[in-house]
């Protein structure tokens, strides 16, 4: 007959592998929400520089300031939501600031300042930025919902919440609409 203790002692240390394991992999999918927030980090300086290009030859075409500030106040709050990693933050000033883009464009169509040759190139490197953004984005939201569903399974849900592991916001795809080279944002 075998020892119940020796059953005990066996089932324990199952369990206790198990719990060690499932914790290492809980570990290792919240590393990769965090890389992939990381990933978004690289399109947004170069959109960043793209905006300087346009902002300035904006100013040197007298655009409108008001447009002007509320696009440089877009891209502080962009900087400042991914900083922080929130995600809903984030995507509220992307919503904000593809607006404020629109309306820099409008802006510079009015004065005649869109058929300029000078001010293709920022537009089209902004469209290839965002482009960019949209695509780490949905590297984002595949890695929390990756993480998302496993912390609500069985048996990751026993070890998620005793050990904090908490669910992950998406970021709004709506936020992320790239702004053509004419300045309308696509559908």
């Amino acid at each position: 007959m075998i020892d119940t203790t020796f059953l005990a002692v066996g089932a324990l240390m199952l369990l206790s592998g198990y719990a060690v394991m499932g914790r290492s992999n809980l570990v290792r999918m919240r590393h990769q929400v965090a890389e992939a927030w990381k990933l978004i980090k690289t399109p947004l300086k170069q959109r960043d520089a793209a905006l300087s290009k346009l902002e300035t030859l904006c100013r040197a075409s007298a655009q409108e300031p008001a447009t002007l500030e509320r696009v440089a106040a877009a891209r502080t709050q962009v900087a400042r939501a991914h900083e922080a990693f929130d995600p809903v933050a984030f995507a509220a000033a992307e919503t904000e600031l593809r607006n404020a883009i629109s309306g820099l464009c409008a802006a510079a169509k009015k004065t005649g300042l869109d058929t300029d040759s000078l001010l293709q190139p920022p537009l089209l490197q902004l469209s290839a930025c965002e482009t960019g953004i949209a695509d780490r984005c949905r590297v984002y939201n595949a890695a929390v919902d990756f993480i998302n569903i496993r912390i609500g399974q069985f048996p990751y849900l026993l070890l998620a919440r005793p050990l904090g592991f908490r669910a992950f916001d998406r970021l709004d795809p709506t936020a992320w609409k790239a702004t053509d080279t004419g300045g309308k944002v696509s559908g």
